[in-house]
């Protein structure tokens, strides 16, 4: 599957997006050769649809960003919002799964991501209440976004981990520090340049934030 000993074929679903441009060229720039799963078709795109249609191409690697950002300033959480992130994030796992189980030669290791929304909240009313978290424990959260993440990683267990490895990632908050991408409408290129920043900024410089935390969330 590998053109050479130290070259990898490396699949990213969502590759365009502001993780997914980062970690492409990262990849791109150690030699690996990177195909992205996208909406448009392009050089070493495939769509989304050609996913569902043909399946993956064979490579060693498959990484999953997909997913529509849950904080989208221009829209609000309605019932069709919430659906539509949602099924941005469970359908595109669950073509790849399913693109990955068919394969007779299939990848070695599928990256599936998430978000450490999963945890939610509770018991952080007071420090001497903090209870420890890790990848082992049962979901606590009973908000938007912790369902969102349960439903993602449900989706996401389908592989055939007999095959596949597979590869579990919570992600948290990610900051940029230079442009990687550009996007249409000036808030876009902000939003591509330096992940949620702006957004922060833009509430902070006027006042409207919480404090940061008491050190044990």
């Amino acid at each position: 599957m590998s053109n050479s000993k130290q070259q990898k074929h490396i699949l990213i679903g969502g590759g365009s997006g502001f993780i997914g441009r980062a970690l492409t060229e990262a990849l791109r720039a150690r030699g690996d050769r990177v195909t992205i799963v996208s909406r448009v078709e392009g050089i070493d795109r495939i769509t989304w649809e050609q996913v569902q249609a043909q399946g993956i191409p064979e490579c060693d690697v498959v990484i999953n960003l997909a997913g529509k950002h849950i904080l989208d300033m221009r829209r609000v959480w309605t019932r069709n919002y919430r659906e539509e992130v949602i099924r941005s994030r469970v359908e595109t796992t669950e073509a790849l799964v399913r693109a990955i189980n068919k394969q007779n030669n299939p990848p070695s290791t599928f990256i599936s991501t998430a978000g450490k929304c999963f945890y939610g909240s509770q018991g952080f009313r007071r420090a001497e209440q903090y209870f420890d978290l890790d990848e082992y424990s049962n979901p606590v959260g009973l908000d938007f976004p912790s369902e969102v993440v349960r439903l993602w990683e449900a989706a996401a267990a389908g592989v055939d981990d007999q095959k596949v490895r597979h590869v579990k990632i919570r992600l948290g908050i990610v900051l940029g520090t230079k442009p990687s991408y550009a996007r249409n409408t000036p808030e876009q290129k902000r939003m591509g340049a330096y992940g949620i920043f702006p957004m922060l900024h833009r509430f902070f410089k006027r006042g409207l934030t919480l404090s940061m935390g008491n050190g044990v969330q």
